[in-house]
Protein backbone atom coordinates (compact mmCIF):
# COMPACT_ATOMS: atom_id res chain seq x y z
CA UNK A 1 0.00 0.00 0.00
CA UNK A 2 2.34 2.67 0.88
CA UNK A 3 4.40 2.28 -2.58
CA UNK A 4 1.33 2.19 -4.49
CA UNK A 5 0.46 5.91 -3.13
CA UNK A 6 3.64 7.07 -3.57
CA UNK A 7 3.17 5.63 -6.84
CA UNK A 8 0.26 8.25 -7.10
CA UNK A 9 2.08 11.22 -5.48
CA UNK A 10 4.62 10.69 -7.98
CA UNK A 11 2.58 10.65 -10.76
CA UNK A 12 3.31 7.35 -12.01
CA UNK A 13 0.05 5.00 -10.94
CA UNK A 14 -3.86 4.93 -11.88
CA UNK A 15 -6.95 5.50 -9.43
CA UNK A 16 -10.29 3.87 -10.36
CA UNK A 17 -13.33 6.51 -10.46
CA UNK A 18 -14.98 5.75 -6.90
CA UNK A 19 -11.25 5.68 -5.59
CA UNK A 20 -10.55 9.06 -7.00
CA UNK A 21 -13.81 10.97 -6.40
CA UNK A 22 -12.91 9.93 -2.55
CA UNK A 23 -9.74 10.78 -2.20
CA UNK A 24 -10.02 14.29 -3.99
CA UNK A 25 -12.71 15.47 -2.16
CA UNK A 26 -10.51 14.29 0.97
CA UNK A 27 -7.94 16.83 -0.29
CA UNK A 28 -9.90 20.15 -0.86
CA UNK A 29 -11.80 18.91 2.54
CA UNK A 30 -9.04 18.70 4.48
CA UNK A 31 -7.73 21.85 2.91
CA UNK A 32 -10.41 23.83 4.44
CA UNK A 33 -10.43 22.47 7.48
CA UNK A 34 -6.88 23.23 8.13
CA UNK A 35 -7.57 26.43 6.66
CA UNK A 36 -10.10 27.03 9.06
CA UNK A 37 -8.17 25.88 12.04
CA UNK A 38 -5.33 28.30 11.33
CA UNK A 39 -7.56 31.16 11.07
CA UNK A 40 -9.25 30.36 14.38
CA UNK A 41 -5.99 30.32 15.59
CA UNK A 42 -3.85 33.05 14.02
CA UNK A 43 -6.39 35.89 12.23
CA UNK A 44 -8.66 37.90 14.37
CA UNK A 45 -11.83 36.65 12.73
CA UNK A 46 -12.78 33.12 11.13
CA UNK A 47 -13.34 32.98 7.77
CA UNK A 48 -16.48 33.03 5.91
CA UNK A 49 -16.89 30.11 3.12
CA UNK A 50 -16.36 32.68 0.61
CA UNK A 51 -12.81 33.42 1.97
CA UNK A 52 -12.15 29.63 1.26
CA UNK A 53 -11.89 30.87 -2.03
CA UNK A 54 -9.28 33.00 -1.94
CA UNK A 55 -6.34 33.73 0.92
CA UNK A 56 -7.05 37.77 -0.36
CA UNK A 57 -10.67 38.32 1.51
CA UNK A 58 -8.92 37.27 4.74
CA UNK A 59 -6.50 39.71 4.60
CA UNK A 60 -8.95 42.12 3.80
CA UNK A 61 -10.73 41.68 6.70
CA UNK A 62 -7.66 41.62 8.43
CA UNK A 63 -5.20 44.23 7.89
CA UNK A 64 -3.10 43.78 11.45
CA UNK A 65 0.30 40.93 10.77
CA UNK A 66 -2.07 38.26 11.99
CA UNK A 67 -3.18 37.90 8.49
CA UNK A 68 0.27 38.23 7.06
CA UNK A 69 1.49 35.24 9.23
CA UNK A 70 -1.79 33.40 7.80
CA UNK A 71 -0.93 34.42 4.34
CA UNK A 72 2.21 31.46 4.03
CA UNK A 73 0.22 28.96 5.85
CA UNK A 74 -2.91 29.02 3.49
CA UNK A 75 -0.16 29.74 0.42
CA UNK A 76 1.08 26.40 2.17
CA UNK A 77 -1.82 24.23 2.21
CA UNK A 78 -2.58 25.63 -1.59
CA UNK A 79 0.53 24.18 -2.62
CA UNK A 80 0.28 20.90 -1.15
CA UNK A 81 -3.35 20.94 -2.29
CA UNK A 82 -3.20 21.33 -6.22
CA UNK A 83 0.21 18.93 -6.09
CA UNK A 84 -2.40 15.63 -4.59
CA UNK A 85 -5.28 17.23 -6.61
CA UNK A 86 -2.85 17.29 -10.10
CA UNK A 87 -1.22 13.70 -9.06
CA UNK A 88 -4.63 11.95 -8.36
CA UNK A 89 -6.01 13.74 -11.68
CA UNK A 90 -3.25 12.43 -13.43
CA UNK A 91 -3.59 8.43 -12.25
CA UNK A 92 -7.29 9.05 -13.12
CA UNK A 93 -6.60 10.36 -17.08
CA UNK A 94 -4.07 7.05 -16.81
CA UNK A 95 -7.17 4.85 -16.51
CA UNK A 96 -9.83 7.13 -18.40
CA UNK A 97 -7.23 8.53 -21.31
CA UNK A 98 -8.64 12.27 -20.65
CA UNK A 99 -6.74 14.49 -22.69
CA UNK A 100 -4.03 15.96 -21.05
CA UNK A 101 -5.34 19.64 -21.34
CA UNK A 102 -8.17 18.62 -18.88
CA UNK A 103 -6.03 17.05 -16.23
CA UNK A 104 -4.11 20.60 -16.12
CA UNK A 105 -7.27 22.39 -15.24
CA UNK A 106 -7.89 20.62 -12.05
CA UNK A 107 -5.29 23.33 -10.42
CA UNK A 108 -7.74 25.83 -11.50
CA UNK A 109 -10.18 26.74 -8.66
CA UNK A 110 -13.75 26.23 -8.42
CA UNK A 111 -13.37 24.74 -12.33
CA UNK A 112 -11.36 21.57 -10.45
CA UNK A 113 -14.50 20.50 -9.06
CA UNK A 114 -16.39 20.48 -12.80
CA UNK A 115 -12.84 18.24 -13.72
CA UNK A 116 -12.67 15.84 -10.56
CA UNK A 117 -16.50 15.01 -11.17
CA UNK A 118 -16.14 14.60 -14.92
CA UNK A 119 -12.69 12.22 -14.25
CA UNK A 120 -14.26 10.67 -11.26
CA UNK A 121 -17.53 9.69 -13.45
CA UNK A 122 -16.06 8.94 -16.89
CA UNK A 123 -15.80 5.50 -17.25
CA UNK A 124 -11.92 3.61 -18.16
CA UNK A 125 -10.70 3.14 -21.54
CA UNK A 126 -8.81 0.31 -22.84
CA UNK A 127 -5.36 1.65 -24.71
CA UNK A 128 -3.92 0.00 -27.28
CA UNK A 129 -1.23 -3.21 -26.30
CA UNK A 130 1.74 -1.84 -24.98
CA UNK A 131 5.30 -3.45 -24.34
CA UNK A 132 5.81 -3.80 -20.99
CA UNK A 133 8.41 -1.38 -21.05
CA UNK A 134 6.64 1.27 -22.25
CA UNK A 135 4.57 3.55 -20.23
CA UNK A 136 1.46 4.26 -20.80
CA UNK A 137 0.28 7.58 -23.18
CA UNK A 138 -0.35 9.82 -20.22
CA UNK A 139 3.25 8.51 -18.42
CA UNK A 140 5.35 10.30 -21.23
CA UNK A 141 3.47 13.26 -20.23
CA UNK A 142 4.19 12.91 -16.63
CA UNK A 143 7.49 14.94 -16.16
CA UNK A 144 5.70 17.49 -18.41
CA UNK A 145 2.66 18.15 -16.02
CA UNK A 146 5.32 17.86 -13.50
CA UNK A 147 6.78 20.91 -14.44
CA UNK A 148 3.23 22.79 -15.15
CA UNK A 149 2.15 22.65 -11.93
CA UNK A 150 5.57 23.24 -10.26
CA UNK A 151 6.18 26.30 -12.38
CA UNK A 152 2.22 27.57 -11.73
CA UNK A 153 2.99 27.04 -7.93
CA UNK A 154 6.34 29.25 -7.72
CA UNK A 155 4.30 32.15 -9.43
CA UNK A 156 2.37 33.24 -6.30
CA UNK A 157 5.75 32.52 -4.10
CA UNK A 158 7.45 34.84 -6.06
CA UNK A 159 4.72 38.01 -5.86
CA UNK A 160 4.36 36.53 -2.66
CA UNK A 161 8.35 36.93 -1.11
CA UNK A 162 8.67 40.20 -3.73
CA UNK A 163 5.28 41.95 -3.26
CA UNK A 164 4.50 41.52 0.05
CA UNK A 165 7.91 40.49 1.76
CA UNK A 166 9.99 43.40 -0.10
CA UNK A 167 7.27 45.41 -1.55
CA UNK A 168 9.44 45.38 -4.76
CA UNK A 169 8.45 45.34 -8.22
CA UNK A 170 11.38 45.58 -10.34
CA UNK A 171 13.86 43.25 -11.94
CA UNK A 172 13.35 40.44 -9.91
CA UNK A 173 9.75 40.25 -9.98
CA UNK A 174 9.39 41.05 -13.82
CA UNK A 175 12.06 39.74 -15.25
CA UNK A 176 14.21 37.02 -12.88
CA UNK A 177 11.07 35.55 -11.52
CA UNK A 178 8.99 34.91 -14.96
CA UNK A 179 12.47 33.74 -16.32
CA UNK A 180 12.98 31.18 -13.41
CA UNK A 181 9.41 29.86 -14.11
CA UNK A 182 10.12 29.60 -17.49
CA UNK A 183 13.32 27.49 -16.91
CA UNK A 184 12.26 24.94 -14.30
CA UNK A 185 9.23 24.41 -16.29
CA UNK A 186 11.01 23.55 -18.93
CA UNK A 187 13.62 21.47 -17.45
CA UNK A 188 11.36 19.72 -15.36
CA UNK A 189 9.08 18.57 -18.95
CA UNK A 190 12.50 17.57 -20.73
CA UNK A 191 14.34 15.89 -17.75
CA UNK A 192 13.73 12.22 -19.25
CA UNK A 193 13.25 12.68 -22.60
CA UNK A 194 13.13 15.80 -25.18
CA UNK A 195 9.97 16.80 -25.85
CA UNK A 196 10.97 19.23 -28.37
CA UNK A 197 10.59 23.12 -28.41
CA UNK A 198 6.93 23.60 -29.54
CA UNK A 199 5.83 21.49 -26.99
CA UNK A 200 8.35 22.82 -23.91
CA UNK A 201 6.80 26.21 -24.95
CA UNK A 202 3.28 25.66 -24.91
CA UNK A 203 3.85 23.85 -21.42
CA UNK A 204 6.03 27.07 -20.08
CA UNK A 205 2.83 29.54 -21.73
CA UNK A 206 0.40 27.22 -19.49
CA UNK A 207 2.44 27.16 -16.24
CA UNK A 208 2.45 31.54 -16.92
CA UNK A 209 -1.18 31.28 -17.31
CA UNK A 210 -2.05 28.89 -14.46
CA UNK A 211 0.09 30.67 -12.42
CA UNK A 212 -1.50 34.28 -13.59
CA UNK A 213 -4.64 32.55 -12.61
CA UNK A 214 -3.07 31.50 -8.96
CA UNK A 215 -2.82 35.20 -8.34
CA UNK A 216 -6.34 35.83 -9.12
CA UNK A 217 -7.59 33.35 -7.45
CA UNK A 218 -5.50 34.25 -4.16
CA UNK A 219 -6.06 38.15 -4.58
CA UNK A 220 -2.78 38.95 -5.05
CA UNK A 221 -3.25 40.99 -8.31
CA UNK A 222 -5.97 42.05 -10.71
CA UNK A 223 -6.82 41.70 -14.32
CA UNK A 224 -5.48 44.62 -15.50
CA UNK A 225 -2.29 44.35 -14.45
CA UNK A 226 -1.81 41.12 -15.37
CA UNK A 227 -2.64 42.08 -18.49
CA UNK A 228 -0.35 45.13 -19.01
CA UNK A 229 2.56 42.82 -17.36
CA UNK A 230 1.85 39.99 -19.67
CA UNK A 231 4.19 41.42 -22.88
CA UNK A 232 6.91 41.75 -20.39
CA UNK A 233 6.26 38.42 -18.71
CA UNK A 234 5.65 36.04 -21.44
CA UNK A 235 8.92 36.99 -23.19
CA UNK A 236 11.19 36.53 -20.54
CA UNK A 237 9.47 33.06 -19.47
CA UNK A 238 9.95 31.79 -23.21
CA UNK A 239 13.69 32.57 -22.60
CA UNK A 240 13.80 30.73 -19.59
CA UNK A 241 11.89 27.66 -21.13
CA UNK A 242 14.68 27.89 -24.06
CA UNK A 243 17.23 28.14 -21.49
CA UNK A 244 15.50 25.13 -19.15
CA UNK A 245 14.84 22.79 -22.49
CA UNK A 246 18.85 23.43 -23.52
CA UNK A 247 19.98 22.59 -19.64
CA UNK A 248 17.66 19.39 -19.85
CA UNK A 249 19.48 17.92 -23.31
CA UNK A 250 22.90 19.18 -22.18
CA UNK A 251 22.75 16.74 -19.00
CA UNK A 252 20.33 15.79 -15.93
CA UNK A 253 20.56 16.75 -12.62
CA UNK A 254 18.54 16.08 -9.35
CA UNK A 255 14.87 17.94 -9.28
CA UNK A 256 15.67 19.56 -5.86
CA UNK A 257 18.33 21.36 -7.31
CA UNK A 258 16.45 22.66 -9.90
CA UNK A 259 14.12 23.78 -7.93
CA UNK A 260 16.59 25.27 -5.21
CA UNK A 261 17.20 28.14 -7.58
CA UNK A 262 14.06 29.78 -6.28
CA UNK A 263 16.27 30.60 -3.41
CA UNK A 264 17.64 32.54 -5.09
CA UNK A 265 14.48 35.38 -5.05
CA UNK A 266 14.74 36.36 -1.29
CA UNK A 267 18.12 37.80 -2.21
CA UNK A 268 17.21 39.21 -4.93
CA UNK A 269 14.39 40.82 -3.93
CA UNK A 270 16.42 42.31 -0.49
CA UNK A 271 19.21 43.54 -2.61
CA UNK A 272 16.48 45.22 -4.38
CA UNK A 273 14.74 46.46 -1.63
CA UNK A 274 18.35 47.87 -0.34
CA UNK A 275 18.69 49.71 -3.31
CA UNK A 276 15.51 51.54 -4.35
CA UNK A 277 15.32 52.89 -8.03
CA UNK A 278 13.79 55.75 -8.49
CA UNK A 279 12.70 56.96 -12.55
CA UNK A 280 11.78 60.26 -12.71
CA UNK A 281 10.41 62.29 -16.01
CA UNK A 282 8.47 65.06 -17.05
CA UNK A 283 5.79 64.74 -19.38
CA UNK A 284 3.82 68.27 -21.18
CA UNK A 285 1.31 69.11 -23.03
CA UNK A 286 -0.43 72.07 -24.93
CA UNK A 287 -3.88 72.85 -26.24
CA UNK A 288 -5.20 76.23 -27.92
CA UNK A 289 -8.23 78.22 -26.46
CA UNK A 290 -10.31 80.75 -28.07
CA UNK A 291 -11.03 82.38 -25.11
CA UNK A 292 -8.74 85.03 -23.53
CA UNK A 293 -6.28 84.33 -20.73
CA UNK A 294 -8.98 85.59 -17.89
CA UNK A 295 -11.66 83.47 -19.55
CA UNK A 296 -9.11 80.07 -18.82
CA UNK A 297 -7.87 81.49 -15.31
CA UNK A 298 -11.51 81.63 -14.28
CA UNK A 299 -11.86 77.68 -15.58
CA UNK A 300 -8.13 76.60 -14.07
CA UNK A 301 -10.12 77.86 -10.34
CA UNK A 302 -13.41 76.79 -10.97
CA UNK A 303 -12.77 73.27 -12.14
CA UNK A 304 -15.46 71.44 -11.27
CA UNK A 305 -16.64 68.06 -12.41
CA UNK A 306 -15.44 66.50 -15.55
CA UNK A 307 -18.56 64.83 -17.11
CA UNK A 308 -16.96 63.12 -20.19
CA UNK A 309 -16.75 59.45 -20.15
CA UNK A 310 -12.90 57.82 -20.26
CA UNK A 311 -11.61 55.35 -22.46
CA UNK A 312 -11.72 51.13 -21.96
CA UNK A 313 -8.73 51.05 -20.00
CA UNK A 314 -9.77 53.80 -17.76
CA UNK A 315 -13.39 52.23 -17.37
CA UNK A 316 -11.85 49.03 -16.13
CA UNK A 317 -9.77 50.55 -13.27
CA UNK A 318 -6.84 53.32 -13.78
CA UNK A 319 -7.24 56.15 -12.10
CA UNK A 320 -8.86 58.64 -13.95
CA UNK A 321 -9.30 62.63 -12.42
CA UNK A 322 -12.72 63.44 -12.32
CA UNK A 323 -12.83 66.84 -10.64
CA UNK A 324 -11.12 69.82 -8.74
CA UNK A 325 -11.44 72.28 -6.42
CA UNK A 326 -9.21 74.86 -4.78
CA UNK A 327 -9.38 75.59 -1.13
CA UNK A 328 -8.65 79.39 -0.92
CA UNK A 329 -6.58 81.95 -3.38
CA UNK A 330 -2.88 82.64 -3.48
CA UNK A 331 0.35 80.36 -2.80
CA UNK A 332 -0.14 78.13 0.09
CA UNK A 333 -3.95 77.23 -0.88
CA UNK A 334 -4.80 73.56 -1.06
CA UNK A 335 -6.52 72.07 -4.34
CA UNK A 336 -7.66 68.82 -4.13
CA UNK A 337 -8.44 66.30 -7.62
CA UNK A 338 -10.53 63.99 -6.81
CA UNK A 339 -9.79 61.02 -9.19
CA UNK A 340 -11.67 57.56 -10.02
CA UNK A 341 -9.94 55.79 -7.11
CA UNK A 342 -9.85 58.34 -4.63
CA UNK A 343 -8.52 62.32 -3.50
CA UNK A 344 -4.95 64.00 -4.27
CA UNK A 345 -4.26 66.94 -2.53
CA UNK A 346 -2.14 69.51 -3.95
CA UNK A 347 -0.72 72.62 -2.53
CA UNK A 348 -0.26 75.82 -4.97
CA UNK A 349 3.49 77.05 -4.97
CA UNK A 350 3.14 79.68 -7.60
CA UNK A 351 0.05 81.86 -8.36
CA UNK A 352 -0.03 84.35 -11.16
CA UNK A 353 -3.13 84.94 -12.21
CA UNK A 354 -4.12 84.61 -16.22
CA UNK A 355 0.28 83.79 -16.21
CA UNK A 356 0.96 80.76 -14.38
CA UNK A 357 -0.79 78.18 -11.16
CA UNK A 358 1.72 75.74 -9.90
CA UNK A 359 1.00 72.95 -7.54
CA UNK A 360 3.08 70.68 -5.26
CA UNK A 361 1.72 66.88 -5.09
CA UNK A 362 1.14 66.40 -1.19
CA UNK A 363 0.15 63.50 -1.58
CA UNK A 364 -1.52 60.97 -4.51
CA UNK A 365 -4.99 59.23 -5.22
CA UNK A 366 -4.27 54.88 -6.02
CA UNK A 367 -3.08 54.84 -9.47
CA UNK A 368 -5.93 52.10 -10.18
CA UNK A 369 -8.68 49.69 -8.87
CA UNK A 370 -7.47 46.28 -9.95
CA UNK A 371 -10.36 44.64 -11.71
CA UNK A 372 -11.00 41.81 -9.55
CA UNK A 373 -13.75 38.98 -8.54
CA UNK A 374 -12.89 40.11 -4.83
CA UNK A 375 -13.53 43.50 -3.11
CA UNK A 376 -9.86 43.82 -1.91
CA UNK A 377 -6.68 42.82 -3.69
CA UNK A 378 -3.16 42.29 -1.87
CA UNK A 379 -1.23 44.10 -4.62
CA UNK A 380 0.89 47.27 -2.71
CA UNK A 381 2.04 48.46 -5.98
CA UNK A 382 -1.54 50.57 -6.28
CA UNK A 383 -0.47 53.27 -3.48
CA UNK A 384 3.08 54.95 -4.09
CA UNK A 385 4.77 52.99 -6.53
CA UNK A 386 3.91 56.00 -9.13
CA UNK A 387 3.40 59.74 -7.80
CA UNK A 388 3.28 63.15 -9.22
CA UNK A 389 5.22 65.34 -7.64
CA UNK A 390 4.62 68.34 -9.81
CA UNK A 391 2.12 70.49 -11.93
CA UNK A 392 2.38 73.47 -13.48
CA UNK A 393 -0.28 75.62 -15.85
CA UNK A 394 1.20 78.22 -17.89
CA UNK A 395 -0.96 80.37 -19.75
CA UNK A 396 0.44 82.81 -22.51
CA UNK A 397 -1.31 84.60 -25.60
CA UNK A 398 -2.21 83.30 -28.95
CA UNK A 399 -3.32 85.03 -32.15
CA UNK A 400 -7.07 86.27 -32.44
CA UNK A 401 -7.21 86.21 -28.63
CA UNK A 402 -7.23 82.77 -27.98
CA UNK A 403 -4.45 81.48 -25.31
CA UNK A 404 -2.13 78.89 -25.53
CA UNK A 405 -2.35 76.64 -22.13
CA UNK A 406 0.36 74.36 -20.94
CA UNK A 407 -0.03 71.61 -18.91
CA UNK A 408 3.66 69.97 -17.24
CA UNK A 409 4.02 67.39 -14.66
CA UNK A 410 6.87 65.54 -12.90
CA UNK A 411 6.48 61.80 -11.75
CA UNK A 412 8.66 59.26 -10.16
CA UNK A 413 7.92 55.29 -10.90
CA UNK A 414 9.59 52.26 -8.46
CA UNK A 415 8.94 50.22 -11.03
CA UNK A 416 11.57 48.42 -12.97
CA UNK A 417 12.45 47.72 -16.27
CA UNK A 418 12.17 51.42 -16.65
CA UNK A 419 12.07 51.19 -20.55
CA UNK A 420 9.03 49.20 -20.34
CA UNK A 421 6.88 50.99 -17.68
CA UNK A 422 8.12 54.10 -18.12
CA UNK A 423 6.17 54.56 -21.73
CA UNK A 424 2.93 53.14 -20.19
CA UNK A 425 3.17 55.40 -17.68
CA UNK A 426 3.74 58.01 -19.81
CA UNK A 427 0.90 57.34 -22.16
CA UNK A 428 -1.57 57.41 -19.14
CA UNK A 429 -0.22 60.33 -17.76
CA UNK A 430 -0.91 61.91 -20.90
CA UNK A 431 -4.52 60.51 -21.65
CA UNK A 432 -4.87 62.25 -18.14
CA UNK A 433 -3.45 65.83 -19.17
CA UNK A 434 -5.62 65.70 -22.07
CA UNK A 435 -8.78 65.00 -20.21
CA UNK A 436 -7.64 67.75 -18.07
CA UNK A 437 -6.94 70.54 -20.84
CA UNK A 438 -9.86 69.57 -23.11
CA UNK A 439 -12.07 70.49 -19.82
CA UNK A 440 -11.03 73.59 -19.45
CA UNK A 441 -11.31 74.34 -22.87
CA UNK A 442 -14.73 73.86 -22.78
CA UNK A 443 -15.16 75.47 -19.66
CA UNK A 444 -13.35 78.80 -20.89
CA UNK A 445 -14.97 78.66 -24.33
CA UNK A 446 -18.59 78.25 -22.87
CA UNK A 447 -17.85 80.85 -20.52
CA UNK A 448 -16.86 83.24 -23.63
CA UNK A 449 -19.58 82.09 -25.61
CA UNK A 450 -22.21 82.49 -23.01
CA UNK A 451 -21.48 86.34 -22.66
CA UNK A 452 -23.60 89.12 -24.17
Amino acid sequence: MPGRIWRLLTFRGTIGGRAYLIASVLVIALQHLLLEIASRLIAPQAPTWAAHLSLGLILASSATSQGLVLFPVHAALAGVSTWLLGALAFARASKTKSPVGEVILVAVPLLQVAVIAHLGLSADKAGPTTEPSEAPPIGRWTPAMQGVLVGAVLTPFAVFVGALGFGSYGWTMFALSPFLIGAVTAYLANRRKDIGFSDTLLLVLAALLLGGLSLLALALEGVVCLVVASPLILVLGVLGGVAGWQAARWGRRPVRDTVAMFSLLPLAFMIEHAIPDTTRFTSQDTIVIAAPPTAVWAALTHMGEIHERPTLLFRLGVAYPTAGVIRGEGVGAIREGHFSTGVAYERVSEWRPGQCLDFDVLSDAPSLKELSPYPHVYAPHVVGYFRTRTARFDLSPAPGGETRLTLTTTHELNLNPAAYWVPIASWIVHENRLRVLQHFRRLAEAQIAGQP
